[in-house]
């Protein structure tokens, strides 16, 4: 592989990881509020559901576009959401 077309692959790969924490850090006041309005288990289930079939997906993806989408935008909404629904219950649960 030639040097250029190595660097503009690894520019891509990072792309699909910064999208996805991208999208940890700034989706979680949505996901908050869909916790308040439908409870932590529901959108835990949902999150982990929906983050597990995303990184199905990003394994048979075809080129580094749809692996951007499925690992990078629908993996990162999804996971705040699988995660933000696990950490407001245990805080709901240990609260001191």
């Amino acid at each position: 592989m030639h040097q250029t077309a190595r660097y503009i692959f690894n520019k891509f790969i990072q792309m699909s990881n910064t999208s996805l924490t991208f999208l940890i850090v700034f989706v979680g006041p949505i996901v908050g509020a869909l916790i308040n309005k439908y409870g932590c288990r529901v959108v835990g289930i949902a999150g982990s559901l929906t983050l597990t079939t995303s990184f199905i997906l990003s394994i048979f993806s075809p080129n580094i576009e749809m692996m951007i989408v499925t690992y990078g935008l629908i993996g990162g909404k999804y996971d705040t959401c699988s995660y933000g629904g696990s950490d407001a219950s245990h805080s709901h649960v240990t609260q001191l």
